[in-house]
């Protein structure tokens, strides 16, 4: 056999047992931002973004801690740094198997003392570039809530990883000085915040208004235990963060701003049901829309309120609902199927709504700027 075949073969069969092995799912509801959400998918996308050998050997791994949920998948520069580094020096560790470590910070504290030295930055761009990015909310002997509005401000103050001996060094993907940075992709979506704490070894920390809390190692953060701990930044943050909306501030304060309030709708914090409830109730078109998209994390009583009022809420707003992931076999599709409206006629003569279909609720809204041309959209409501 061809000595380049091979090792291609190889390398082939283990990802394929891997697709073997995950054909039934893979764990990624941690991963919220994740590109990928079919297992091959995403086992491809570890392959080949997060294993820096040329074989392969070990993306089983990389594939079993990201199922138990220990990196996400933007997090593959960061693991394919750390197993590189594990995989140059592996034979100076007291433990050389990879199987024995437990997850990506792991490998980070074993390969540490092998790291490269700290990039020299230039310290008057950094105060500026600080400067000009942050923005603080609130100060005092212990705390500073922040601002974080640029990608400069956050690889100056944030960058450098955990382990670089800076006071307020990060492992966060938006803080990472190298060219896979992720500050634009989370800024895109909505603010990110930071907290500092006087004599807190887990500080500094950062919130995303996707739901997202992470500490200065990037490990999720449980929200109600640190409020009950530092409720005044919880209040500082109550009106800018839906994860702190304890009391409806975020709420009051964003109700009329459709992308403000699907974020509030997809994190769902204490006493949003109710509020949520009766927005859709009363609320305009565009407030109800934004509460019925496929990302939030709304009941079936809400979902059930639009289904079973056609009077009240168009096509579109039904389908979205009894389409939507968190509708039950309490929301029944039935109302909006039996009705003989142009909508729903047209797609079912398409096939779009068929067996083969996969058509998601964003769908609707793309087909009424296609629907002249059917082949199109029947081709667009078939792809994974």
């Amino acid at each position: 056999m061809n000595r380049m075949i091979f090792p291609r073969l190889l390398v082939e069969n283990r990802i394929e047992f891997l697709k073997q092995r995950y054909a039934s799912g893979i764990n990624h509801a941690h991963d919220e931002h994740g590109i990928h959400t079919a297992p091959g998918d995403i086992i491809d996308h570890l392959a080949t973004h997060a294993d820096p050998t040329p074989n392969k050997q070990y993306t089983q791994w990389i594939a079993s801690r990201y199922n138990q949920g220990n990196f996400r998948q933007e997090d593959a520069p960061r693991v394919a740094e750390a197993l590189r580094s594990f995989h140059a020096h592996k034979n100076s560790l007291p433990e050389k198997d990879i199987n024995k470590y437990l997850g990506l910070r792991s490998v980070e504290d074993a390969v540490h003392p092998f790291g490269n030295q700290p990039v020299l930055t230039n310290k008057q761009q950094e105060k500026d570039d600080i400067q000009k990015g942050l923005k603080v909310l609130y100060k005092d002997d212990k705390y500073h809530v922040n601002h974080l509005k640029t990608e400069a401000a956050s690889r100056a103050l944030y960058g450098g990883g955990s382990r670089a001996g800076r006071e307020l060094g990060t492992d966060w993907c938006t803080a990472v000085r190298s060219q896979h940075n992720m500050f634009q992709t989370y800024a895109r979506s909505g603010d990110l915040h930071t907290i500092h704490v006087k004599d807190d070894t887990n500080s500094p920390y950062q919130v995303h208004s996707s739901g997202q809390f992470m500490d200065r190692f990037d490990q999720t953060v449980s929200k109600k235990a640190f409020t009950k701990k530092h409720p005044n930044v919880a209040q500082v943050l109550a009106p800018r963060e839906p994860l702190f909306d304890f009391e409806g501030k975020y709420f009051d304060k964003h109700k009329t701003n459709p992308k403000k309030l699907t974020q509030y709708a997809r994190i769902m914090p204490d006493g949003a049901e109710d509020k949520l409830h009766d927005l859709v109730k009363n609320g305009t078109e565009k407030q109800v829309n934004a509460i019925l998209d496929h990302e939030t994390r709304i009941t079936p009583k809400i979902l059930q309120t639009v289904v079973s009022n056609p009077d009240k809420f168009n096509a579109t707003q039904r389908e979205l609902a009894s389409s939507h992931p968190y509708a039950d076999s309490q929301v029944s599709r039935s109302s909006w199927e039996t009705e003989k409206n142009p909508l729903h006629e047209r797609m079912s003569a398409l096939g779009i709504l068929g067996n083969n279909s996969r058509t998601r609720p964003s769908d609707i809204q793309l087909f009424r700027k296609i629907k002249g041309d059917p082949d199109e959209m029947l081709r667009c409501s078939r792809v994974a």
